[in-house]
């Protein structure tokens, strides 16, 4: 699913002109330990641990 989402999102990217900034986490921990304010999105999975 991470590598589906970032197709669909380099998509938007190309469809747009826009340029995003993706960055991958892979648990909650993760997450919170590389958090960064500035993030005006975030997907996060349901079953993220």
């Amino acid at each position: 699913m991470i590598n589906k989402l970032k197709d669909n999102l380099k998509r938007y990217e190309a469809d747009t002109g826009r340029e995003l900034c993706i960055f991958v986490y892979h648990n909650g921990s993760e997450l919170l330990q590389k958090y960064n304010a500035e993030y005006d999105l975030i997907f996060p999975d349901i079953k993220m641990d």
